[in-house]
């Protein structure tokens, strides 16, 4: 399984929908409604959501639920684990509910034979042939558990050696001792959690006889251990997904429920912390009053916050070295990669870097497969230039020109990002210079070729951006500084001498902790609500060849950069 979002724009009917649902504060609630495009679009960002938290807190507990609907997120899940990208045994697991036998007998012939050990007990259920005992534990180790080698004392499940109501009450006692951090749960056709149906029966940890809960359908066993509204409540955080067109209806019921009739949504107007992941089809029947927040704008500023801030354009970031893109602005890029085509152009070959035991071919093939996983994490297409200045001391010279002014005509790029003017490493300033000269090119040739006049230059964790030398305040969601980390972190060649990934991430923790009272809003006054993390851009609309001038004096001076007065 690879994680990777298509390189498509996302449709203008899904851009649609994120305008109207995508904001729950719009909707005057705790909870918050995201689309995406399809099934497998959700599956990843779910998953990616729920690393993020994972990698804040590495001892996370999650209860998780069976059926088709989570098995996409559990997939990317355990991809992620197996390219280790996020660490997954420290983390417990809580199976949200398990069908018991008809029979006591059956209980009480297995509970004979079976060891106390509970590695041993959980690996001679995993084995049993008997496909109605224990189902979904078994279904949960076939698509998580197994793939993505949890160690059995970190899954807690409903004893099934022990009869229904036995099971309840120890399942109700591991719940109180390990409280859940995120409950995965996926939407019932009738607002249900699974069996939890109904919020006066189900208030805790409880059986639930399945003729009952369901008389249409016909269940081979007869009772259902499952988690209840309490310890859903107790929870830190609950995800819900729900997916396809069967269940439209039942979503928009749900969001225009005022009476809380459905355990769904009765959890999205109870818990404080309610993300509901929904698919187009799911979202069809919405209503087209649900309107997104206004934006928040502050003078002298732009907030990036949507992948919505600009659609169905190309845009293009030079990265210097294979790995620049992500370290300086991979949350930003790949939020804007779910509606723009967006290109990680590789400037040298980073055959320089310092990997044991290597040639110099050895390291740019390295080097190079890095650089293509990265944009495959960040929904990017990649490009390499090999620019010759990286064989003669970062010196541009006319043949550097040439291939970024062939490239830029080629391409023809709405938006340019590149490092700043005032960055302080060599090859980078002559990243830079190459491009501006290109541009400058262009503008005295070419100027007829519809081409980007929109540079935003980034910041990184070696050359940082003084106080006034940025205007551009990203807060992608923690998802998209998930893909961030991850797509650093396939840098294994450079990240194992330096963990730019760690720097990166403490970087814009810091901008994230400091930036709003800083310089949105005034020492000791109320900051606005961004995200955690932002990363920082300094914006530049050219329109003349006087712009690029400017922009290398600066570059000369390796100063950071300031609008032309």
């Amino acid at each position: 399984i690879i994680m990777a979002s298509s390189l498509t724009p996302r449709s203008n009917e899904a851009a649609t929908f994120a305008l109207k649902i995508s904001k729950a504060a719009s909707l005057g609630k705790n909870y918050r409604v995201i689309v995406s495009k399809n099934y497998s679009e959700l599956s990843e960002r779910v998953a990616i959501f729920l690393c993020s938290r994972i990698i804040e807190k590495p001892d996370t507990v999650l209860a998780v639920t069976v059926g088709a609907t989570p098995i996409g997120t559990y997939q990317h899940i355990c991809a992620l684990a197996f390219r280790h990208i996020v660490e997954l045994s420290e983390c417990h697991f809580m199976v949200f509910d398990e069908f018991y036998p008809d029979s006591i007998e059956k209980i009480e012939s297995k509970n004979n034979n079976n060891s106390n050990s509970v590695p041993l007990r959980i690996a001679q259920i995993l084995q049993d042939s008997n496909n109605d005992f224990a189902p979904h534990l078994k279904s949960l180790n076939r698509n998580l558990f197994n793939p993505a080698k949890i160690p059995y004392e970190h899954i807690h499940y409903p004893n099934p050696l022990l009869n229904p109501e036995q099971a309840a009450n120890t399942f109700k006692e591991i719940a109180l001792l390990r409280k859940i951090d995120i409950a995965i749960l996926h939407c019932g056709t009738h607002g249900n959690i699974g069996w939890v149906s109904n919020t006066q029966l189900h208030k805790s940890t409880c059986v639930v006889e399945t003729i009952e809960a369901d008389p249409q359908q016909k269940q081979s066993s007869r009772w259902v251990v499952t988690l209840g509204l309490q310890e859903l409540m107790n929870a830190n955080e609950i995800i819900i997904l729900a997916v396809n067109k069967n269940k439209a209806e039942i979503i928009k019921s749900i969001l225009e429920d005022t009476q809380y009739s459905t355990t769904v949504s009765w959890l999205l107007n109870n818990h404080p912390k309610v993300t509901l992941f929904i698919d187009l089809e799911a979202a069809s029947f919405l209503p087209q009053s649900l309107k997104m927040a206004p934006v928040f704008s502050v003078p002298g500023f732009e907030i990036i916050k949507e992948a919505d801030w600009v659609t169905g354009k190309t845009i293009v970031c030079f990265s210097p070295h294979p790995d620049d893109t992500s370290i300086s602005s991979g949350a930003t890029l790949s939020l804007l990669a779910n509606n723009n085509q967006v290109y990680s152009v590789i400037g040298t070959t980073g055959h320089r870097a310092y990997i044991p035991n290597t040639t110099p071919e050895e390291r740019i093939r390295i080097r190079e497969q890095e650089a293509r996983e990265e944009a495959q994490i960040l929904g990017a297409h990649v490009a390499y230039l090999r620019l010759p200045l990286y064989n003669r001391a970062s010196k541009v010279s006319v043949d550097d020109v040439d291939i970024v002014y062939n490239f830029l005509i080629e391409t023809k790029p709405d938006k340019i990002f590149l490092p700043h003017t005032g960055d302080q490493h060599p090859t980078h300033r002559a990243v830079v210079e190459a491009v501006l000269l290109a541009i400058y090119k262009i503008l005295t040739n070419d100027s007829t070729i519809n081409f980007a006049r929109e540079l935003y230059m980034y910041e990184g964790p070696w050359s940082l951006f003084s106080r006034g030398s940025y205007n551009i305040v990203s807060s992608p969601t923690a998802e998209y500084f998930a893909k961030k980390i991850a797509a650093i972190k396939v840098h294994k060649s450079q990240t194992s001498r330096t963990p730019y990934d760690k720097a990166a991430e403490s970087l814009a923790a810091l901008r994230g902790a400091l930036v709003p009272e800083q310089d949105l809003s005034g020492f000791g006054e109320q900051p606005p609500q961004l995200g955690e993390r932002v990363e920082l851009f300094f914006h530049i609309s050219i329109s003349s060849t006087t712009e690029i001038n400017h922009l290398l004096r600066l570059l000369e001076k390796v100063t950071a950069p300031t609008k032309l007065n």
